[in-house]
């Protein structure tokens, strides 16, 4: 099976974190998720980027050739306060 490899990046520090593989047909509520259990001073300046492929039958990891970014946690994080915010 193919999965997706993710890794967390400091925008302001510019350094990746740990990676993360992740089901791509998990992964948009997975970042959902992490950008709503963090607090808010955690989410600042964290983007997610996508840096690969990982087979877990074969154990290839297919990089691409440059990360790609995927998801702002900071902007996910100020959306999901102003949602709660509006009810």
């Amino acid at each position: 099976m193919e999965f997706q490899v993710y890794a967390v990046k400091d925008e302001l520090s510019g350094i990746f974190g740990n990676l993360m593989v992740v089901n791509e047909k998990v992964a948009d509520r997975t970042f959902k998720w992490m950008a709503q259990e963090m607090e808010k001073a955690d989410c600042e300046d964290k983007r997610v980027y996508l840096l690969g492929k990982y087979d877990n039958e074969s154990g290839q990891i297919k990089p691409l050739a440059l990360p790609m970014l995927m998801y702002n946690i900071e902007l996910m994080k100020k959306e999901q306060l102003n949602e709660s915010k509006n009810l």
